[in-house]
């Protein structure tokens, strides 16, 4: 280490050295080869060159030479000035100045430029205006405030604003930044650019960039090369212009665009861009991906793929092709003609006034058109039905998908073309004068118009059709057959609408496409509606009721009924009896009746009600109502925004996926959320509430209710003298001030818990991970368990319960407060200046003080303890308890035999009338004995020693002291031994309440004591010799009434043959 000046060169040689630099080094430093450190807090005018190795620089002074960190991976840390040029050599070297402000002259220090040299180096400039160059490797590099130059030179090299205080603006193509955290600086060859924590604006180059936004709201445009875009958090804008252009985009980081002109782009698979867009006068291929994209096109003929996913895809003006590929997709085309392929899943096709084509391959498909006009055709590959799935009579020609699959093709009141495919086709034109052409295969056509045509090829099967009406032979057609009744077994053809009604035996009835009306009457029946709008009754028996397709009325009567509405806004009742009831399609109203019925709405926004009975209601898809009615019921919501009424009973509520509101009734029930924003109300009862995935309002009302919270913005409503009520939470929890939870649990697991209480007093449990608890202001009582718990007490009538082996545990206390009766470890006092005692326990205790005046008792194990700042007070009774403190004027009280440490003031020996042994230490300590025959040795220091009550031996040590002698006297029992009286420097003090004829005076201002009141000799030779010295045998005595008959007392022993004086005598 050199603390002087060195004008010499200096030059570590091999190995590795440590040098530390605290004065002036006029000449240059070589640390030479090996893995060498150097701290500079002094001055070096000369080169500073590290060498070979892996060394380390660390400047807090001023090099005023150049800096050549040589070979090896380096680390060069400064926060002053540097004025020579720096250069990191050869090696993964990491150079940061980002501390180099001068706070006093308001500035930054002097910074020459910095050049990383071979190997992938990080570079961080500081305040000032920055010259750095990465050199050879790819290297990271930040220039903090001011105008910065960077030159990444050979290899892929990064320049970050990940620190910056403010949005940036940056171009490569330019070389400039322009704006914000960025404006002032330069680029060349630069490859990527890592953005704030802002909204930044940054460009690419002609080169393959790589552009990260980072947080904020940013804008990418990579250029014409393939570039490489991450947006980060924000809702973030990319420009894509080259087909190869990659965007990396996580989910949950914003609501992101993508702003195309290359004539393909893809989505990389996972990447969460919401929105792509054909940039306008643009013609595109666009390809999404897994993710629901938004995907729109341009005035040109586009074609656009969203992949997997439930993606929105709108061409634009022009001849598009869509298509949706998996998921629930919306295609929306221009008005010259669309292809619209949905693909897999539950697709909205949309085309406009042209000649569209819609594919469809499920049922739940839907398709409209934006504007009225063209000749459009679907191509389907299932059974499908335009007479119920186009009410707006939008399709013309009715297409099955090439192959030979067996498909149903229905067609509406339009004059549709149909046809069929290889397969075994049902075609039925429907209304309409239809034109009819199954193909290959053995078809079945339903015929209800005279003007429609059949068209079938010879050798195309063997083809049947079914019919109302009179109808003339068709060619190439084998079998017609004429509908009507018969025994048992009723099919109705007729879309006209059909009433039928069954009798006393066991009827099956089927409806055709019209608005049927069937009855069962006595019996087991089986009734199907189909199609239309349909008024079913099964009346007594067991029952089974069919809707099928339209806006269907099931009534069960009596007996077990099973009720299907299927498609269409259905009214199903079971009436008595356990029935069950499934709505299917549609909005449906279920209500069981009588009995232990099964609800289920199905799709759609349903309505049910279990009526009375243990009834099971199961909502499906869609915003249902689900209300149990008197009994104990289970209720499940679904998908949707459902509400679930329990009614009476001890009813089960499950709300499943959406933003669902759950009432339980009175009763004991128990409700789950699921996922979604959802709202709980227990009532009445002893409840359990749990709002399931996300934000949740829970209120548990009257009763014992426990509330599972999975949320740190769930929400908790619990009314005073509403029960003994519990939250049990798997994440961090502050109790609402107004809610009336007496108490809290962390889940089992793992997972570090955190549990805050009220003003109330709460009980908090923790778990077996370390958890820090706060009753908040409350009498409260806090459990920890397993793990390393901290128990925040603000209040002395806080309860800590901590069993052995619970880990090591921490109270924290902003009150006076005791760990004695719990396995609590370590307390410690809140931070501030409140005058706080702190107990220990019989462990052996950490405790710690604040910057007030606080009282330390570590309790009988053998404790450490730090008052911190302020005049702290120390309890000491056991010989391993450890004392840390250098500020304020401390006191150790002891029960044992004790020397001070370093830092402590003032011994006191605890009440009683142990003999003790006290040793001060080198300040000017107090120290004072008890009842018993007590040792004080003040050692250095000018010291006060007080033996107190006892026969006790005072030694006062180096330095000038004090005796005092405070206690009433008795010659036999309190006669106290000074061992080391020095008359130039010691003193002896005599409180005025035992020695009363010696006048007044007090500690804070000793009054002399009166030259006439002091004598040498055996006994006293006038009235005013109240202090008398017996020089040949080295006794003190006091005669309260002098040469008196009142004999004196002798008070202490001391050395004979001293010369001593009234001035060593003070009055207190």
């Amino acid at each position: 280490m050199n603390t002087g000046t060195i004008t010499g060169a200096v030059d570590l040689g091999t190995g590795s050295d440590y040098l530390t630099n605290a004065g002036t080094i006029k000449g240059a430093v070589n640390l030479g080869t090996g893995s060498d450190y150097l701290t500079n807090t002094g001055t070096i005018t000369g080169a500073v060159d590290l060498g070979a190795g892996s060394d380390d620089l660390t400047n807090n002074g001023t090099i005023a030479g150049t800096v050549d960190l040589g070979d090896g991976d380096d680390r060069f840390t400064t926060t002053k000035a540097v004025t020579g040029t720096i250069a990191l050599g050869i090696g993964n070297d990491f150079f940061d100045a980002r501390g180099n402000w001068d706070s006093t002259n308001n500035k930054a220090y002097a910074l020459g430029s910095i050049s990383g040299g071979e190997g992938n180096d990080t570079i961080h400039g500081g305040f000032g205006n920055d010259t750095i160059s990465g050199g050879n490797g790819n290297d990271l590099m930040s220039g903090g405030a001011g105008a910065d130059a960077f030159n990444g030179d050979s290899g892929f090299d990064t320049v970050t604003y990940e620190e910056a205080f403010e949005g940036i603006a940056v171009s490569l193509a330019t070389g400039r930044g322009t704006g914000g955290g960025a404006l002032g600086d330069t680029f060349a060859s630069i490859e990527k650019i890592i953005g704030s924590r802002y909204a930044d604006l940054i460009e690419g180059d002609t080169l393959s960039n790589m552009l990260v936004g980072g947080e904020g709201d940013d804008t990418l445009d990579g250029g014409r090369s393939a570039d490489t875009l991450a947006g980060g958090t924000g809702d973030d804008k990319y420009y894509i212009d080259n087909s190869s252009d990659v965007i990396t985009e996580n989910p949950d980081e914003g609501i992101d665009t993508a702003i195309i002109t290359a004539n393909f782009f893809e989505l990389g698979a996972g990447q969460s861009v919401e929105t792509m867009r054909v940039q306008s006068g643009y013609t595109s291929w666009v390809r999404g991906n897994e993710l629901a994209n938004e995907i729109y096109g341009s005035a040109g003929d586009d074609t656009l793929e969203g992949g997997d996913g439930d993606d929105y895809l709108s061409g634009g003006a022009g001849f598009n092709r869509l298509f949706g590929g998996n998921g629930k997709d919306s295609l929306i085309g221009g008005n010259q003609g669309n292809i619209l392929d949905g693909g897999a899943g539950a697709d909205v096709l949309v085309g406009g006034s042209g000649n569209d084509t819609f594919v469809i391959d499920s049922l739940t498909d839907v398709f409209r058109e934006a504007a009225t006009g063209g000749r459009d055709t679907a191509i389907v590959s299932i059974d499908y039905d335009l007479s119920v799935l186009d009410k707006l009579k939008i399709i013309d020609v009715l297409t099955a998908a090439v192959g030979s699959a067996n498909l149903k093709l229905r067609g509406n009141d339009l004059a549709n073309t149909i046809n069929g495919n290889d397969g075994d086709n049902t075609i039925d034109g429907a209304g309409g004068d239809d034109t009819m052409a199954g193909g290959k295969g053995d078809d079945v056509y339903y015929v209800d118009s005279a003007k429609d045509a059949v068209i079938e090829l010879a050798g195309e099967g063997y083809d049947k059709i079914y019919t109302s009406i009179s109808l003339s032979s068709v060619a190439n057609v084998e079998e017609i057959i004429m509908t009507g009744s018969g025994d048992g077994v009723i099919v109705i053809t007729d879309p006209g609408g059909t009433n039928v009604e069954g009798n006393d035996g066991n009827n099956t009835l089927v409806g055709a496409d019209g608005n049927d009306t069937l009855s069962g009457g006595g019996g087991d029946d089986s009734l199907d509606g189909g199609s239309g709008n349909d008024v079913i009754d099964g009346g007594p028996g067991d029952d089974t009721l069919v809707g099928g397709d339209g806006h269907d009325s099931l009534n069960g009567g009596d007996g077990n009924d099973l009720l299907d509405g299927g498609a269409g806004d259905d009214i199903l009742v079971g009436g008595a009896g356990n029935d069950t009831l499934r709505g299917g399609d549609g909005n449906d109203s279920l209500d069981g009746g009588d009995g232990n019925d099964l609800l289920d709405g199905g799709t759609g926004n349903d309505t049910l009600f279990g009526g009375p009975g243990d009834d099971s209601l199961h909502g499906g898809d869609g915003h249902d109502s689900l209300d149990g009615g008197d009994g104990n019921d289970l209720l499940e919501g679904g998908t949707g925004d459902d509400i679930l009424v329990g009614g009476a009973g001890n009813d089960l509520l499950d709300g499943g996926i959406g933003n669902d509101t759950l009432d339980g009734g009175p009763g004991d029930d128990t409700l789950h959320g699921g996922a979604g924003l959802d709202v709980l109300n227990g009532h009445d009862g002893n409840d359990v509430l749990d709002g399931g995935a996300g934000a949740d309002t829970m209120t548990g009302g009257a009763g014992n209710d426990t509330y599972y919270v999975d949320n740190f913005d769930d929400v908790v409503i619990e009314a005073a003298n509403e029960g003994i009520d519990t939250i049990v939470t798997s994440v961090n929890y502050v109790l609402n001030p107004a809610a009336s939870i007496e108490v809290i649990r962390a889940m089992e697991n793992n997972q570090a818990i955190n549990l805050t209480g009220n003003a109330d007093s709460n009980t908090l449990i923790g778990n077996a991970a370390s958890n820090v608890l706060d009753g908040g202001a409350g009498a409260d009582v806090m459990q920890g368990g397993g793990g390393n718990d901290t128990y925040i007490v603000d209040n002395q009538f806080d309860v800590v319960i901590e069993l052995a082996d619970g880990g090591y545990d921490t109270v924290i206390a902003s009150a006076t407060y005791s760990i004695a009766d719990t396995s609590v470890e370590a307390i410690k006092a809140a931070t501030g200046t409140a005058a706080i005692g702190l107990t220990g326990n019989a462990l052996s205790n950490t405790i710690t003080g604040n910057d007030g005046n606080n009282t330390l008792n570590g309790g009988a194990g053998a404790d450490f303890m730090a008052g911190g700042a302020g005049d702290d007070t120390y309890y000491v009774d056991n010989v391993g308890d450890t004392i840390n403190d250098t500020s304020g004027y401390d006191t150790v009280i002891t029960s044992i035999n004790y020397v001070l440490t370093d830092g402590i003031e003032a011994l006191v020996a605890a009440a009683g009338s142990t003999s003790l042994n006290l040793a001060g230490n080198s300040l000017n300590n107090d120290m004072r004995g008890n009842n018993g025959g007590d040792s004080l040795n003040g050692l250095g220091g000018n010291d006060t020693l007080t033996g107190g009550a006892g026969k006790d031996t005072l030694t006062g040590g180096s330095g000038k002291d004090t005796f005092v002698f405070n206690t009433k006297l008795d010659a036999k029992k309190n006669i106290d031994k000074i061992a080391d009286f020095n008359v130039k420097d010691d003193t002896i003090w005599l409180d005025n309440a035992i020695f009363a004829k010696l006048g007044k005076g007090t500690a804070l201002k000793p009054a002399k004591l009166n030259k006439a009141f002091f004598t040498i000799g055996d006994k006293a030779k006038d009235k005013n010799d109240f202090v008398i010295y017996d020089k040949a045998k080295g006794v003190l005595y006091y005669d309260a009434d002098g040469s008196g008959n009142k004999p004196a007392v002798a008070f202490a022993t001391i050395k004979k043959g001293l010369k001593m004086t009234a001035a060593d005598f003070f009055v207190i």
